[in-house]
C-alpha cells in the first residue's frame, strides 16, 4: 500500500512547527539538505547551541524527528512530544517540546533567501 503523506509536513490536524516544516520543505525540494542558524533572542545575536554546547551556526541538519503528544495522537508514548533535531558533524541534538507557551528560539535557514529569522512555532 503506498502512502501520499509528504514526510516533510505534518499531518493537517496538528499545526505545531507548521512554519519550520514549511521551511524546510521548500528548501529541501530545492536543494535536497538542510543548513540552519539557531538562535536564543529574537534579534539572531545569540546563537543557540547543540546538546554538545556547539552553537548551531550552518549546521547540516542530519534528520529532523517529530514526536507527537497523546493529546495530538492518542497512540502517542509521549505526554508533551515534540521536535528533534540531528546534526550531521557531530551527532548532537536539540529539541522542542510542544506545549511550551513561550518561545525560546530563531531560526534562519540558509537558501531562503531573503533570510527571515522565524520563531520556532
Amino acid at each position: 500500500m503506498s502512502s501520499n503523506i509528504d514526510p516533510y509536513m505534518r499531518p493537517p490536524y496538528s499545526d505545531k512547527f507548521l512554519s519550520f516544516y514549511t521551511d524546510l520543505k521548500r528548501v529541501m525540494d530545492a536543494s535536497g539538505h538542510l543548513y540552519i542558524n539557531i538562535y536564543n533572542d529574537q534579534a539572531g545575536t545569540s546563537p543557540a547551541v547543540d546538546t554538545s554546547g556547539t552553537p548551531i551556526q550552518h549546521r547540516l541538519v542530519k534528520y529532523v524527528m517529530y514526536t507527537y503528544s497523546n493529546t495530538e495522537y492518542p497512540g502517542s508514548q509521549s505526554d508533551t512530544g515534540g521536535i528533534k533535531i540531528v546534526f550531521m558533524d557531530n551527532n548532537a541534538k536539540i529539541e522542542f517540546i510542544n506545549d511550551e507557551p513561550q518561545i525560546f528560539y530563531w531560526y534562519t535557514i540558509d537558501g531562503i533567501i531573503p533570510q527571515v529569522l522565524q520563531a520556532f512555532t
